[in-house]
């Protein structure tokens, strides 16, 4: 490479080395770079041959000064940027994005809905597994499985400590009851409203409900006016190797029309002594017993204001007891078999849950003297909400076309004869 700079330089000389710099300037040429990190790229790259020397290809470019001063004094090139290493991972594209949005969002949706359907799975499971809780805390009692009965050994174990302190009288008037009740356990008879009941309802609206006690088996029970129900004094089943009380049920069940059902019934006539239960129970019931202390029956006891449920070692603390002219409202959503009570107009905290197995009847029993007037709905509730909502069994007033009306003396030849008495003789006389 050296030798060619050579080589070229000496062809400028010989040009003729006192010629001037372009523009006038006097002087020599400026000096050809020799420095060999520095290469001309206007000089061509000599090819080497066979049987000839690298010198003898090379053929001195006939420059100008004009380019050799430009060469000169032009910059030196900036040595190119080192080749980038490729990345390891290639930029995504747009589509190959939408595609994975694509699958995963499916993904997405299938795990949450798996999630939550384990989460309320596990929710029913652990409600199963509570079972009834028969404790003084707040929160109605659940009755989806009335022979889970919480406490040691079951329901078997409660009912046995349970008759080691009663009186022989209780016992036997429990064990009677129960007896009973194998013998004639619920849906044993139709509880359906057949279509002659439902048509009855239609016609006459809540006075196709009333009271019809057993005046056989139960003679202490006297209904008058259809819900006036009278308790006489030492009937029969109210002594406790008897049963403990007497209880009559309406003849029609509650509906399940509607949400909600609602009626009152009105201490009349209560002595201090007397407990009066009311509630709901399954039909047949024995007429010996209170609701809410033998299988399938709900009652608030209004001697203490205890609430129990188809035992009578159930009885837990729940609203205030009940005087002579109180009212004790019941209500009941079919729907969710929940049970609430009213006391006086106020509502009170939901009782029960999960009683909508069988169809129930109102029911009010007593174990002493006493006269109580139920509202099926056939007047005013104490509980606005009643009245507002129309919780009722039935309308007031059904299809059915009241009686005529009478003492009109209009259309009657017997009226109009009894009002003349002398025309009414001279007719006789004359005849």
């Amino acid at each position: 490479m050296d030798r060619v700079r050579a080589a070229l330089v000496a062809a400028a000389d010989s040009r003729g080395g006192s010629a001037q710099q372009p523009g006038g300037g006097g002087g020599g040429w400026p000096e050809w770079p020799t420095s060999p990190s520095e290469p001309d790229p206007s000089v061509p790259t000599p090819q080497p041959g066979h049987g000839s020397s690298h010198a003898d290809h090379v053929r001195p470019r006939q420059s100008s000064p004009t380019s050799l001063h430009r060469a000169h004094t032009d910059p030196v090139p900036a040595a190119p940027a080192p080749f980038a290493a490729p990345s390891s991972s290639p930029p995504r594209s747009p589509t190959s994005a939408v595609q994975t949005l694509a699958i995963l969002i499916p993904l997405i949706v299938v795990l949450t809905t798996l999630l939550v359907l384990t989460f309320l799975l596990t929710l029913i499971l652990l409600r199963r597994k509570r079972g009834i809780e028969l404790s003084d805390e707040g929160g109605p009692t659940n009755l989806e499985r009335e022979d889970d009965v919480e406490g040691e050994g079951g329901l078997d174990g409660v009912e046995s400590r349970w008759l080691q302190t009663v009186d022989e009288q209780t016992k036997m008037g429990y064990v009677r009851a129960k007896i009973w009740q194998m013998q004639y356990p619920p849906n044993s008879q139709p509880t359906e409203i057949t279509l002659s009941q439902f048509l009855s309802i239609q016609e006459k609206g809540v006075s196709a409900w009333s009271f019809e006690p057993d005046y056989e088996s139960n003679p202490a029970i006297v209904v008058e006016q259809r819900t006036e129900i009278t308790f006489l004094a030492d009937g029969y089943g109210m002594a406790p190797e008897e049963g403990g009380g007497c209880c009559v049920q309406s003849n029609l069940p509650v509906p399940k029309l509607n949400d909600v059902y609602y009626f009152e019934s009105k201490m009349y006539e209560k002595p201090e002594a007397t407990n009066v239960s009311i509630g709901l129970t399954t039909k047949p019931y024995p007429s010996f017993r209170l609701p809410g202390v033998s299988r399938y029956s709900v009652g608030y006891h209004s001697a203490d204001g205890f609430k129990s449920h188809s035992f009578p070692f159930t009885a837990t603390p729940y609203g205030p007891p009940l005087l002579e002219g109180d009212t004790l409202g019941v209500g009941y959503r079919p729907r969710t078999g929940t049970v609430f009570f009213t006391r006086n107009g106020k509502k009170l905290d939901e009782a029960f849950v999960g009683f909508n197995r069988h169809n129930v009847f109102p029911t009010v029993g007593a174990d002493g003297p006493c006269s109580v007037h139920v509202n099926l709905g056939q007047a005013g509730f104490v509980f606005i909400e009643a009245n507002v909502k129309k919780w009722g069994l039935a309308p007031m007033m059904g299809t059915l076309a009241p009686p005529p009306a009478y003492g009109s003396e209009r259309g009657s030849i017997l009226l109009e004869s009894a009002a003349n008495p002398a025309s009414s003789s001279s007719a006789s006389s004359a005849a």
